[in-house]
């Protein structure tokens, strides 16, 4: 369920300052006095001696809690959730001043103190009313109890920093988080956890804000002010409470198919000579690759070598043609992703614009006020604004503007805000502390209401260093920032990453051999290898980060697992799906996929790529081998098919050409035939490979055009799977649904893992030949299978067809 409430976050520094001063005079709601109850609007209201209590039971088992006091104070609104996406649920009878009850949760009202209650009963939180603490400056503190062994995962993209001191867990009791974005190491702190007693919590408010997990029992939340609004989500799944979760806050739609690519980056290549010698070698060298990002220098650049940030329009010195070589690029298979910041120095062609506008922040007199007097382009610059309606318009009309130079996606960089200070003012009179955490959201918002007035059916993609609640509506995936080139800064990414990934952040990568500092060969190329199966591959850094850096064998080596992730695209493609549908992550805790198995709550270093594939990173220098845990039942191997039994702990093969990789047993995985860049060419043969496991088992394939919105119109086609094992095992294949550019006819490949040798195969219920020839690499003309006995693999090719069908396969038994 979810509690809509108040986060407002605090850098170390800030905290310290805050919430060490004297304290506001402070008031709790008192007892309650009466209640007020609308069963058939799910409203229940609890009037205190000295504050309201609203609760909302709405569907997907959430509860909505909100605090009234003339103190609360609630100046804007930065739209964190979706009104109406969630709907009432009607107060079953009986309910009264003592509880409330849905038919997914319960309230009870004892003691003075909110106890929300499992279906069953069984108490998951309490907030006792005097814990509750209104301060007469808005400020506020929310004092929860801890009933039980709590654990508490999610909580946004912490860092621990440059410091090696501790590993970085997913479960954050005892810890405090603060709910403020910092950097360079993006620290995105979010007001959104999962509890395994079966319950999560969000608090809606952007405000500095922390968590303080420390105590025995109970865990507290202070915020320096915005509304007392929480939403608590009941269920025993994590699945469940990710999917209404992600439907408040506005699922993510799916991005377009090159993402699934890789991208290329570094800071910063000059001009279009840097760019061409890219394009050449990715090509020549037969390393696939789908995007060039553009650095500070797409902009323009001053005599003197210094930068002016927020011209955001091209340095056509260094590019004297952009159109002409946008459309050269895509016509080699690239697309363009061009950085833009929330700053406009003094010398930027737009900066009178901003100033006679008044789109940035100001001081207290209402002049734009300086955000950084010396940054990095050593201009003095102004801040953008983006609570201000007009910034937003502004600044998306620009974004349209450059989008007609043919560039595809956008990288928003310093927008934490990296430069803010307490003595900024900005719309409507709002503070620092009120408004630092939205103006990641805001600004993508801006961009994200251009494109739904002006480009409806083109899909947004935005890679971001920092965000917020709700942001991934936007299109956005975030990275991890200016991490550095060391093996305890790459250790750390794993958690990292998994803890974005359960805060709803689908899409999510870091820079691939670390921003600053230059990586050993051998981390250069572990840390390609765990690029692969992140949601977004990008490498990048203020020095040369190519694939092919470090000679012949580390590019063979980098080659062969970029090769691997275009195969496994389709695969990558159909999580993407579930993401915008079910709020699944891509990069998954062991504990979602195997919630029953309590040995994969403290898991940090190792996730599952989807339902199917087990991903166990080498972050440590010299290893050959590390340790993966494998939950219950049959693993195999990627790399050797050899099998192995589960639940238990292995030490598993890793020289420096591979990465732990385990296929969970029943797994179904699609793949492509290799590409330079996606959409090269059709998927076909589409190449299915089948992991049987005891039991029959399925999975629904997804594909539509890859760059329109009109999947939301219902225009994409699944392709579904089903297999049954045994000694008569059988595979059937189906797709239903339709989009524009849609193969008409599509061959297979069905490659069957563990298989004993047949004695006969049908499709269809014909018989189909065998074959000497390598089914995989080179399609026969007819139907045929080949069978390798030493690997106990059974490939079986389909012609082209524009039906389904089903493989019958009879075998001799082991």
């Amino acid at each position: 369920m979810l509690i809509r409430g108040i986060s407002a976050l605090s850098a170390a520094l800030f905290a310290a300052i805050v919430f060490m001063s004297a304290p506001a005079a402070a008031l709790t709601p008192g007892a309650v006095q009466s209640t007020i109850v609308d069963s058939a609007r799910g409203i229940a209201i609890l009037k205190c001696e000295n504050a309201n209590i609203e609760l909302r039971f709405l569907d997907h088992g959430v509860i909505r809690v909100e605090v009234s006091a003339p103190s609360i104070k609630n100046p804007y609104d930065p739209e964190l959730t979706v009104p109406g996406s969630l709907k009432p649920v009607r107060l079953e009878a009986g309910s009264n001043i003592t509880g409330f009850n849905s038919n997914s949760a319960r309230v009870s009202i004892a003691d003075d103190a909110i106890d929300v209650l499992a279906p069953d009963g069984s108490e998951l939180l309490r907030l006792p009313l005097g814990g509750i603490d209104l301060k007469d400056d808005g400020s506020f503190s929310l004092h929860f109890d801890k009933t039980g062994e709590d654990r508490f995962f999610g909580l946004g993209e912490p860092q621990p920093g440059l410091v090696n001191d501790k590993k970085l867990p997913l479960n954050h009791d005892r810890q405090t988080v603060e709910i403020w974005n910092d950097h360079p190491q993006a620290y995105i702190g979010m007001p959104f956890f999962m509890n395994t007693r079966g319950y999560g919590l969000l608090i809606e408010n952007p405000w500095r804000a922390k968590f303080d997990f420390t105590p025995k029992n109970e865990f507290k939340y202070d915020a320096d002010g915005g509304p007392i609004r929480f939403h608590i989500f009941v269920s025993k799944s994590f699945y469940d409470i990710l999917d209404a979760y992600t439907l408040l806050t506005g699922r993510a739609p799916v991005p377009p198919r090159w993402v699934t690519g890789y991208m290329q980056s570094r800071s910063c290549y000059l001009d279009e000579k840097y760019f061409r010698w890219r394009v050449k070698n990715f090509r020549d060298r037969k390393i696939p690759a789908d995007v060039l990002i553009y650095d500070n220098y797409w902009t323009q650049q001053n005599a003197d070598g210094t930068l002016e940030i927020g011209n955001l329009r091209w340095n056509e010195t260094n590019f004297p043609k952009p159109l002409e070589f946008q459309k050269e690029t895509h016509r080699l298979g690239f697309k363009t992703v061009v950085i833009i910041q929330p700053y406009v120095s003094e010398n930027a062609l737009t900066y009178k614009d901003v100033v006679e506008k008044k789109l940035a922040a100001t001081d207290a007199s209402g002049a734009p006020i300086v955000a950084c007097s010396n940054c990095y382009w050593k201009r003095p610059a102004l801040l953008l604004d983006f609570t201000n309606p007009d910034t937003r318009n502004w600044f998306g009309a620009q974004v349209r503007r450059i989008r007609k130079t043919g560039v595809d996606g956008w990288w928003t960089d310093l927008v934490e805000p990296e430069w803010d200070s307490d003595d900024m003012i900005f719309r409507g009179g709002l503070r620092r502390n009120a408004v630092h955490n939205a103006q990641a959201i805001l600004m993508h918002k801006s961009i994200a209401d251009m494109y739904r007035r002006e480009l409806p059916d083109e899909r947004l993609f935005i890679l971001s260093r920092s965000g917020f609640v709700g942001d991934w509506r936007y299109g956005v995936g975030i990275w991890s920032g200016d991490i550095h080139s060391t093996w305890f800064q790459f250790t750390d990414q794993v958690p990292i990453a998994i803890n974005a990934n359960l805060s709803g952040f689908g899409l999510w990568n870091s820079d691939i051999g670390g921003f600053v500092e230059t990586p050993t060969e051998e981390m250069f190329i572990r840390w390609i290898q765990f690029g692969a199966f992140c949601p977004i591959m990008r490498p990048h850094g203020d020095s040369t980060r190519e694939p092919w850096m470090y000679g012949p064998e580390a590019e063979r080596i980098n080659r062969e697992i970029i090769n691997l992730r275009y195969r496994l695209s389709p695969y990558l493609y159909t999580m993407f799906r579930e993401m915008h549908e079910h709020g699944r992550p891509t990069m998954r805790a062991m504990l979602l996929e195997f919630p029953d198995d309590p040995k994969t709550y403290n898991i940090n270093d190792q996730y599952m790529y989807g339902p199917w594939l087990l991903v166990a990173p080498v972050t440590k220098q010299n290893l050959t081998k590390r340790k993966v845990y494998l939950p219950e039942g049959g693993w195999t191997d990627f790399w050797t098919d050899e099998t192995v039994a589960g639940p238990r702990t292995v030490s598993a093969a890793a020289p420096l050409n591979r990465i732990p990789l385990f296929v969970r047993p029943g797994a179904i995985i699609p793949m492509a035939p290799l590409m330079q860049f996606t959409g090269q060419r059709p998927i076909d043969p589409l190449t299915i490979h089948i992991y049987p496991a005891a039991s029959a088992s399925s999975y629904d394939i997804y594909e539509d055009d890859g760059a329109t919105n009109r999947y939301l119109k219902g225009e994409f086609a699944v392709t579904s799977v089903k297999t049954s094992p045994g000694p008569a095992a059988s595979v059937s294949v189906s797709r239903s649904g339709k989009y524009s550019g849609m193969p008409a006819r599509r061959a297979y490949v069905i490659v069957y893992h563990h298989a004993s040798a047949p004695e006969s195969i049908t499709l269809d219920g014909k018989p189909v030949r065998k074959t000497s020839a390598d089914i995989e690499n080179v399609a026969p003309k007819k139907a045929a299978w080949s069978y390798d006995a030493g690997a106990r693999k059974l490939r079986i090719f389909v012609p082209a067809r524009a039906a389904g069908f089903q493989v019958k396969i009879s075998s001799q038994g082991d």
